[in-house]
């Protein structure tokens, strides 16, 4: 990871370049990837390796700013929506998993006012809208560590 950031550092012609890393999510509690068994099959110790890995790892480099995605999927996940945001145990759901991370990007990379977001895609209710909100400012606010949502 470190030859590539110097190497991007080294070569871009933009002097105030920022680094930032997407933090993934962990994969739902009955997926069958096969790789899965690396976290014993356990959804909560992969999210805190997950976290410790960006702490450990990707903190100490030249990274100016963490995208909480992971975080903000396992902040839905304890809403009402429960551990339904990917379609196959660990690639988010076309709507409702994708639309989160979206909104995650959005409010990280711009500071956005997404509390006035009125935009889902089809197939997302006004619910579920409200909580990916509630989850992304919970995330910005608490990045490495899971927020009980308000929504049960």
């Amino acid at each position: 990871m470190q030859n590539l950031i110097d190497y991007v550092l080294e070569t871009t012609t933009n002097p105030s370049v920022k680094l930032l890393w997407n933090m993934t999510w962990a994969y739902s509690a009955n997926s069958t990837h096969n790789e899965f068994v690396n976290y014993d099959k356990d959804q909560t110790k992969m999210y805190n390796a997950i976290v410790n890995c960006v702490k450990t790892q990707v903190l100490p480099k030249n990274i100016y700013k963490v995208i909480p995605g992971g975080t903000a999927v396992q902040n839905m996940r304890t809403s009402v929506v429960g551990d339904n945001l990917t379609r196959d145990g660990y690639h988010l759901s076309y709507n409702l998993g994708r639309y989160l991370v979206g909104v995650n990007f959005v409010y990280t990379l711009t500071g956005a006012d997404i509390t006035k977001l009125n935009y889902a895609p089809s197939g997302v209710s006004d619910r579920n809208r409200q909580i990916v909100i509630e989850s992304v400012l919970n995330a910005a606010e608490s990045p490495y560590e899971v927020t009980e949502s308000t929504n049960k």
